[in-house]
Formats: structure tokens, C-alpha cells, sequence
């Protein structure tokens, strides 16, 4: 019984040697989980930060973005107020071109039966003219 009573104070002895190693080996872990959570916690806000700064950047860029849209759009209406002003002015100038271009060939064809009436009249209707003119002066 005595040896009974060694043999199971032994195993209780080891039992709590082991108990004792088991709880270092739990506190070990506790503290390295402890410190993966805390590692874990501190790489996501900086992944978290990262991301809302690009975000922001890419925010920005699309402010500027349209803003720049505006300003060509307005550009671009301007310009078009512009064109349409150009084609008017253009087709006024085209249509006084025509008219003036109309004008001198019936100018032109007035000019060829003035130099082709001297011709078939003869001097008298030259005189007339003379006389006219010094009735004038």
C-alpha cells in the first residue's frame, strides 16, 4: 500500500508538473494569439487606410475630372456659337458675292451692246453724246 500510495503520489506529482507545462504551453499560445490578433488588427487598418486613400485620390481625380468637362463643354458651346456665327456671316457673304457677281455680268453684258451700238450707228449717236455732255458742263 505504501508503495500503492508512492506510486500514485509520483503520477500526481508528474500530473501536475504536466498540468504546470500544459498551462505555460496555454499562456504561450494565448499571448502569441494575442499578439497575431493584434499584428492582424493593425496590417487590416493600415490595408483599410490604403484603400480610403486611393479612394479619396480617385475622388479627387474625378472632381478635377469634371470639372475639366465642364470647362470644355462650355468651350466647346462657345465654339459652336462661334461656328454658327461664321456659317451665317459666310452664307451673307456668299449671297452678296452672288448678287455682285450677277450684277457684273449683266454689267458686262450692258458693256457689250454699249461697244456694239457705236458700231452699228454710226458717229451721230457719239455727237449726241458730246452735246449732252457740254449741255452739262
Amino acid at each position: 500500500m505504501q508503495r500503492q500510495r508512492n506510486v500514485l503520489l509520483r503520477d500526481g506529482h508528474d500530473i501536475q508538473q504536466q498540468n504546470h507545462a500544459l498551462q505555460q504551453d496555454l499562456q504561450a499560445l494565448r499571448q502569441k494569439h494575442e499578439k497575431d490578433r493584434t499584428a492582424q488588427e493593425t496590417y487590416l487598418r493600415s490595408v483599410e487606410d490604403q484603400a480610403q486613400r486611393e479612394i479619396d485620390r480617385a475622388w479627387e481625380e474625378v472632381k478635377t475630372a469634371v470639372i475639366q468637362l465642364k470647362a470644355a463643354s462650355r468651350n466647346n458651346d462657345e465654339l459652336q456659337r462661334k461656328l454658327e456665327s461664321s456659317q451665317s456671316e459666310l452664307s451673307q457673304a456668299q449671297q452678296r458675292t452672288a448678287a455682285q457677281l450677277a450684277r457684273s455680268e449683266t454689267l458686262e453684258q450692258q458693256l457689250i451692246l454699249i461697244r456694239k451700238v457705236p458700231e452699228t450707228k454710226g458717229k451721230p449717236r457719239a455727237r449726241k453724246n458730246l452735246a449732252s455732255t457740254d449741255a452739262k458742263a
